[in-house]
């Protein structure tokens, strides 16, 4: 079965590319005739700025990530330990992010990413060369309030950036899509570069080069970025007081952070859980190829979003409809291409969220929000990483939250329809 899922793996992944460079030049062929909004020059550098940044970022991001455990493991720490260690950073994120979100806000985007860089860069020494357990502590606990800079201040600096030049949502949506596809494209390069440096040379030596592009995160940042804030004439407490009462008072925008909790909490814990999911006690996947094959299927996902606009009812919809039948279907081979319509989902919901979140969360307050909006998806996966569930059970639980997200979604339309 082994070999099996090997050869449907690689041919998947000449499908993929295939897949990818087709809708790509259908894009590109379209955008010619019809602009996407980055129209003018002043939009064509910030777009350029931002992504370049974004991307070193989530490089730094990819490279070390799916070593975090391994690289654990060689500490000669038990898999208890390890899972202390998890939780401790989604602890983290959950409890410092919002802070973090509302500081930005004040003092400065742009200062936040600086910061992302910097800490990251620590986070990753200290787990690589770090000697004792609470010096690994210390190193997921930066790693997780690294995560929630990475998911707020780098979203709230663009939007209030393009609001500077006038770049309009169509712009800003080609941009959000562009993203996704880059994190895509980063996600494969950084798992051949790590596996390299991992085989040859050490795991440490992965951590060692992540803390570098993330040092160059903070670089790149201070020479390419300008600074923009959300509410600065008040203080830190006093906006993330506001971000919570955005938040509470208005259905629309709460309304997001339900389904990105309930979504995203079921995302990672299909990261945590596709391995195993896949393997069986004597078979060793390609767990090279099949991570290339998924994050290949993000980047269709991603294209196909922004060729053919689905609604995001249609991405939870097909999402929930993928995880619940892994509950059911034990066959490697169709989970693996039922975690691949998945991962397309994940491509495709992104970008569409991020459009939603720029659309409604107010400028004044928006590192804060969107900070606040990573609490309850904290939770979740900390409550799935200390519940002993099987695989089956917690890709059962992953598909009940995901149509709860659908229930969640259409009572916002429903609402803005009666309004209307």
């Amino acid at each position: 079965m082994t070999d099996t899922l090997e050869h449907f793996t690689k041919g998947s992944i000449v499908v993929l590319i295939c897949v990818a460079v087709i809708l790509k030049f259908i894009l590109s062929k379209r955008n010619e005739k019809t602009g996407k909004g980055i129209e003018e020059t002043e939009h064509e550098v910030l777009r350029r700025r931002y992504l370049l940044v974004y991307g070193l970022g989530a490089l730094g991001d990819w490279l070390q990530g799916p070593y975090v455990y391994r690289l654990y493991s060689l500490h000669n720490l038990k898999d208890e330990e390890i899972n202390q260690l998890f939780v401790i950073g989604f602890a983290s994120s959950c409890v410092f992010g919002p802070f973090s979100g509302a500081l930005w806000d004040n003092y400065g985007r742009k200062l936040g990413i600086l910061t992302y860089g910097l800490l990251y860069s620590a986070c990753c020494v200290l787990t690589a060369h770090g000697s004792s357990f609470p010096v690994l502590i210390i190193g997921r606990v930066l790693g997780g309030l690294s995560t929630a800079i990475l998911f707020s201040a780098f979203e709230s600096w663009l939007v209030g950036a393009s609001q500077a030049v006038n770049l309009g949502p169509r712009g800003l949506d080609a941009v959000f899509t562009q993203q996704t596809v880059l994190n895509s494209m980063l996600a494969v390069f950084s798992g051949l570069i790590s596996q390299f440096l991992a085989d040859y040379l050490s795991v440490e030596t992965v951590f060692n080069m992540a803390a570098v592009v993330l040092i160059l995160v903070t670089i790149s940042a201070l020479f390419l970025l300008d600074e923009n804030h959300g509410k600065s004439d008040v203080t830190v407490l006093e906006n993330l007081r506001e971000g919570t009462s955005i938040v509470l008072s208005s259905w629309a925008i709460s309304s997001l952070g339900v389904i990105q909790a309930l979504f995203e909490g079921s995302m990672y814990a299909f990261v945590l859980m596709w391995t195993p999911s896949l393997s069986t006690e004597d078979s060793n996947i390609p767990h090279g190829l099949i991570f290339s094959a998924l994050m290949l299927s993000v980047m269709v996902g991603s294209l196909v979003n922004d060729l053919i606009k689905p609604t995001l009812v249609t991405i939870l919809t097909i999402s929930a409809c993928a995880l619940s039948l892994v509950a059911f279907i034990e066959d490697p081979i169709v989970r693996f291409v039922l975690f691949g319509t998945f991962e397309a989902c994940v491509g495709a919901f992104w970008p569409v969220m991020a459009s939603l979140r720029s659309k409604y969360v107010p400028e004044n307050a928006r590192c804060a929000v969107l900070s606040i909006f990573r609490i309850p998806l904290n939770l979740i996966v900390i409550w799935l990483l200390l519940n002993s569930m099987s695989t089956s059970s917690i890709f059962g639980i992953c598909g009940i939250l995901l149509f709860i997200s659908i229930i969640v979604r259409k009572s916002v339309t429903a609402r803005v329809n009666t309004e209307n």
